[in-house]
């Protein structure tokens, strides 16, 4: 009985020892879990692959096109952009100056050495008188742009414009320009002009630039009295040939009037006028005097030509007095080249009675004023 009551009480405790197993096998499961790196959360998120980064060599920076923009202003030219270098900036104002002249070029070009000049664009933008100044214009800064490489981008409005009217007014030994010319190259052709002529000190210079005039069809007028007739041939025809070439017209109101030189000289003998004894060409010492101030006055203007004249009253033969007073006048001509002056520089011409100063002439006054020494210009 006893032994039967073991075996039972053993038989009782298979469940309780079966349930035990089931337990430290859980426990075992729970704790490899934990062990493992898990927990109730979840798994653990894996680390992200991370790709090294590849290693570049750092090269030349992009280059951008570089820009140019000329404006052609009424009184200056413009010009704005970026250019790469110093000597792109100074070609374009240098150019600029040569076309519109020095002071009327404002450079506002800034340098940028990432640019080039590669595939960009020089525009050119403005207002101009006439297809002719639009011409100039763009062939002057073409060949520099495109030989820069750059492209020309011609955006010139070309406006209705009249000839250029420009007057030249002399007074004395100065001139006066006035006028509208199209361009400061112009001006500066017209003020050269006249200072060759006249000399850069006699000459003022009111010349306005407008660009809705042309010089095609233009006119140049010379006004005001010119002393002696070389001086008026001199300057006549240095404005002709200067003008060689150009399209301005000539329009010359020009009048002749006594020189400088023939002025003095003829002043200084009307104030103490060279006398002869009646029927004598001989020179006074008393006349001495005044003929070398006249020869001062002549070697100071080597490049004058005169004509010495003699001229009687009408008392006695008309033949007569022509050769006297021929004879008169190539005396004070000898005394004079005897004083140095020049020989080619007097001829003597006398004309008798032929040129009386005043008339009638038959009272003594009257008779000493015709017997007279006049010089004349000739060149």
């Amino acid at each position: 009985m006893e032994a039967q009551r073991m075996f039972d009480e053993d038989d009782d405790k298979e469940p309780f020892l079966l349930v035990l197993g089931v337990l430290a096998g859980v426990l075992a499961i729970v704790s490899w879990w934990f062990l493992d790196g898990r927990s109730d959360d979840g798994p653990v998120a894996a680390e992200p692959v991370v790709e090294s980064p590849e290693t570049t060599v750092e090269g030349e920076p992009t280059l951008t096109a570089s820009d140019v923009t000329i404006t052609l202003g009424a009184d200056a030219i413009t010009l704005d952009g970026v250019v790469p270098d110093a000597a792109t900036s100074e070609a374009m104002e240098a150019k600029a100056v040569e076309v519109f002249g020095e002071g009327n070029v404002v450079n506002n070009l800034t340098i940028d050495d990432t640019t080039t000049t590669a595939g960009g664009t020089v525009t050119i933008v403005g207002t101009v008188g006439g297809e002719s100044s639009r011409e100039r214009v763009v062939d002057a800064f073409a060949p520099l742009a495109t030989g820069a490489g750059y492209e020309v981008d011609d955006q010139i409005q070309v406006n209705e414009v009249v000839p250029s009217a420009v007057v030249m007014a002399i007074d004395g030994d100065t001139v006066t320009l006035t006028g509208a010319v199209p361009d400061e190259g112009t001006k500066g052709e017209l003020n050269g002009l006249a200072s060759t002529i006249f000399g850069a000190e006699n000459v003022t210079d009111e010349l306005t630039i407008d660009p809705n005039t042309t010089t095609e069809g233009g006119s140049v007028t010379i006004e005001g009295e010119i002393a002696g007739q070389g001086n008026a041939d001199r300057i006549r025809n240095g404005v002709a040939a200067g003008l060689t070439g150009g399209s301005y017209a000539i329009d010359d109101q020009s009048t002749v009037g006594e020189s400088t030189v023939t002025v003095e000289l003829n002043d200084l003998f009307s104030l103490d006028p060279i006398e002869f004894d009646s029927n004598s060409a001989a020179i006074r010492p008393s006349e001495e005097d005044t003929l070398n101030r006249a020869a001062e006055i002549l070697l100071a203007n080597p490049d004058v030509s005169l004509e010495v004249q003699g001229h009687t009253d009408s008392t006695g033969p008309a033949d007569g007095n022509l050769v006297l007073s021929q004879t008169r006048a190539d005396s004070v001509r000898a005394y004079l080249v005897g004083q140095g002056v020049a020989e080619g520089q007097l001829t003597a011409v006398g004309y008798g009675e032929s040129q009386l100063l005043i008339e009638p002439d038959d009272t003594p006054e009257a008779q000493q004023s015709n017997r007279r020494i006049v010089f004349i210009e000739t060149n």
